[in-house]
């Protein structure tokens, strides 16, 4: 018989690939039993740290300093949003978990995919999403409309450094499932596009719940949705 079980998803990928707009779609979706978060940013904490990270008029930090502040913010999340709302059996629903991490800092900044991973499990109290859903990024015509008019400090990187994070996102199955702590998280990457033409949101989103509901099947969990 199909199990009861709170589920932590995360949504991921590039800036301007809809991950926001379908995590909350997907947390209304789940209707009352299920909060939606985001990294950086999501706690009182956070909302200073997200600032000082993501600024364009704070000074720039240097990659590490930038690693280090981003694991500080999501052991904090972990303590005051994720672990609570699981324990109360409350679905979470995250925009970003350590895995923007491994892709911006670790690919992005040079600062290697395997030791941000590392950094970020070394956090005793980190808490790994059940199921990771990849928006893949759209055509770059479509990109360029979706993207903010002022961009912040990650998103005006230069090409070079998104190109090395797109990279990395495309290999993130690969990377999670090379390593004995993260192989068992299932990795999912959704594409923007059908037969040359963008994908409308609700398709996208239907999209998402069959993964959902195919994951909860695979791993004799009772679907959410």
């Amino acid at each position: 018989m199909p199990r009861n079980k709170p589920l932590y998803i995360a949504f991921e990928g590039g800036d301007g690939g809809g991950k926001s707009t379908q995590a909350h779609l997907l947390k209304d979706a789940l209707g009352e039993n299920a909060v939606f978060t985001f990294e950086p940013g999501g706690t009182d904490l956070g909302v200073d740290l997200r600032r000082i990270l993501l600024d364009p008029t704070i000074e720039e930090l240097d990659p590490m300093t930038e690693a280090y502040l981003m694991a500080a913010d999501r052991a904090h999340h972990m303590q005051k949003v994720v672990r609570p709302n699981l324990d109360n059996n409350n679905h979470v629903v995250a925009d970003r978990t350590f895995v923007s991490s491994i892709a911006y800092q670790g690919a992005g900044r040079g600062l290697g995919v395997e030791e941000i991973l590392n950094l970020n499990l070394m956090n005793k109290g980190l808490i790994l999403p059940d199921l990771i859903l990849i928006m893949a990024p759209p055509s770059r015509a479509e990109l360029e409309k979706r993207l903010k008019a002022k961009p912040d400090k990650l998103e005006s990187a230069g090409n070079d450094f998104h190109k090395r994070v797109a990279e990395c996102f495309g290999q993130m199955a690969h990377i999670l499932a090379g390593n004995s702590h993260t192989k068992d998280i299932d990795v999912i990457t959704i594409q923007p596009e059908s037969c040359g033409q963008p994908k409308s949101l609700e398709e996208v989103h239907r999209e998402v719940i069959v993964e959902i509901e195919d994951f909860c099947s695979d791993r004799g969990l009772v679907s959410p949705v």
